[in-house]
């Protein structure tokens, strides 16, 4: 919805997988910082391709560590991260709904140990409560991002 409202290219940052990393989720084995390397890499290259032909993008990932998110920024002029911040127990519940996705909700418990929340110098994030309605979680997105002259 951000996208469209930006009339940006979307990219679902799962698709970028490769399989072995899809493999090891579907097994219940959480990723490694090293698994996750080549994946990273993957969106940044798509970050610079789409930016540096002066198009807009948004990305959706797991950017769970500051490190994660300085190989997103790097040598990107402008960025900005949407932290979608929940309680294990609200996430939890939307992924044991879902269906038809690689990973179980068993591996959150993995994600949380390794999710290092955004710090005062980055001041590239925006901080959004998540919510049951997700209207008003894209309301809430749409008004940070017009703060900062995005949208």
């Amino acid at each position: 919805a951000v996208a469209q409202k930006m009339q940006a290219e979307f990219i679902e940052g799962d698709s970028l997988h490769p399989p072995q990393n899809i493999d090891k989720m579907k097994n219940d084995t959480p990723l490694t910082d090293e698994d996750r390397k080549g994946w990273l890499e993957k969106i940044h290259s798509i970050i610079v391709q789409i930016t540096s032909e002066g198009k807009d993008c948004v990305v959706s990932c797991s950017a769970l560590k500051r490190r994660y998110r300085a190989v997103l920024r790097e040598d990107v002029a402008h960025i900005v991260f949407i932290y979608l911040k929940g309680s294990y127990d609200l996430i939890h519940g939307w992924l044991a709904k879902r269906s038809g996705h690689f990973m179980p909700a068993s591996l959150l418990k993995s994600q949380f140990a390794d999710l290092e929340e955004p710090t005062a110098n980055e001041t590239d994030i925006i901080t959004i409560p998540l919510k049951e309605n997700i209207e008003e979680e894209l309301r809430e997105v749409e008004g940070e991002l017009a703060t900062k002259g995005i949208l």
